[in-house]
């Protein structure tokens, strides 16, 4: 009765009992394949509770940055690309894509990439381009002449990406409202 529960929980409203994970519960109230619920189509943060389902469903204990974004790749582009753009906008709004590269170690770079082109952020592509040569100049000089007014001396000192996390912050909209917009006009790619 208890895993009817759940699942009428999770289906309604796409939210799951933590309290459950102690019982074993969670894994078995996710659908067993990519879809939203009903319950994640009424909330606010969609595009996170979508790239959520897709970590829950397929990030493994054992599995690294690495091993990982090779699932995400596995997946059809707008699936995987949709937990690496918002990991990146998770990241980034935590402590700028200082932390993102640390992180991520460099695992989703392609990714991000073709998500931001996918969701169509020319503005959060060009913030991520930048950062891609501040990041790696050497494998990344095609966005060299993106990033020829880069700001020097005491903002550089503190951060290389100082001056774009500042950009990132005041995109308007944000990465999230853009994905989430994405997704709405394109259910029937969410819904299979």
């Amino acid at each position: 009765m208890k895993r009817i529960i759940a699942r009428l929980r999770y289906f309604f409203t796409g939210k799951y009992d933590p309290m459950d994970l102690l019982n074993g519960i969670h894994n078995s109230i996710l659908p067993k394949r990519l879809t939203l619920s009903r319950g994640m189509l009424k909330s606010d943060g969609l595009a996170y509770s979508a790239g959520d389902l897709v970590a829950v469903l397929y990030l493994s204990a054992d599995d690294n940055e690495f091993s990982f974004a090779q699932k995400l790749r596995k997946l059809p582009k707008h699936w995987g690309t949709l937990q690496a753009v918002m990991h990146y906008d998770c990241e980034v709004n935590n402590g700028g894509h200082d932390q993102y590269f640390e992180n991520s170690e460099g695992a989703y770079l392609d990714l991000v990439e073709d998500g931001l082109k996918l969701y169509g952020s020319d503005y959060h592509l060009n913030i991520f381009q930048r950062a891609l040569y501040r990041y790696r100049p050497t494998l990344h000089t095609e966005y060299a002449v993106l990033d020829i007014n880069r700001p020097s001396g005491d903002d550089n000192e503190r951060s290389p990406y100082h001056d774009l996390d500042g950009l990132y912050f005041m995109a308007d909209p944000s990465l999230p409202d853009l994905v989430d917009k994405f997704i709405r006009c394109n259910l029937e790619l969410y819904k299979r």
